[in-house]
């Protein structure tokens, strides 16, 4: 199984889980309550509602990926970069906060019991962090795929990140000679460090496949 699903939300990253000492009347609990921020929970209720009504349009049933089988996910959260500090503003990427871990954590919590039965199915993930274009809204797109499909997960997300990152996915990180990107700077700007999780995760997909022959 391979899916794409678009999310037409703002992303947002998994808060702090806070711990209440007192009750609704001010007055000390016997016993501190931790609970969910309420931005992240209202984020993660939209994520399962709108991946919800996606696999119901496909006739996809919950899960899509049923433990204990193992989950690969590809998202890309897309800012907007007049949320950011405007130094940030002019970077090609934005390496403001919120950090992509917190972004991830925030997008996986809401996808469980949807996509997959629990997050520690996901065993390889590759979140990025992009900025919205113009005339387009922050969003997240995620593809998800089971071990069938694993090997055409990142040939998929190169087809739709934009370029420079989809022209270096596609490429392999390969670039013609003579070419300004091939200094040593260019190569770090464009992309190298995604470069080699693609060889990584081509790499894992082989050895899971070997494995998996030698047990037959």
């Amino acid at each position: 199984m391979l899916l794409r699903i678009v999310l037409e939300i703002p992303p947002v990253p998994k808060q702090t889980a806070r711990t209440s000492f007192l009750d609704q009347r001010g007055r000390m609990r016997e016993r501190p309550v931790t609970f969910t921020p309420e931005e992240t929970a209202a984020f993660q209720q939209q994520v399962w509602a709108l991946a919800s009504s996606h696999l119901a349009k496909a006739g996809i049933r919950r899960p899509a990926i049923p433990a204990p089988e193992p989950v690969f996910l590809a998202p890309i959260f897309y800012l907007d970069p007049q949320n950011a500090p405007k130094k940030y503003r002019e970077l090609p990427y934005p390496t403001c906060k919120p950090d992509t871990s917190n972004l991830l954590k925030a997008l996986e919590d809401g996808l469980t019991g949807v996509l997959w039965s629990d997050d520690s199915q996901v065993t390889l993930a590759m979140p990025m962090k992009l900025w919205a274009q113009e005339q387009t809204k922050p969003r997240i797109e995620l593809w998800v795929a089971d071990l069938e499909e694993m090997g055409e997960l990142f040939p998929s997300l190169a087809e739709s990140v934009p370029p420079p990152i989809g022209a270096r996915l596609r490429g392999g990180c390969a670039w013609s000679r003579g070419s300004r990107s091939s200094t040593p700077t260019m190569l770090k700007h464009a992309g190298l460090g995604v470069g080699m999780l693609l060889a990584t995760s081509a790499l894992l997909h082989a050895v899971i496949t070997t494995s998996a022959t030698l047990a037959t």
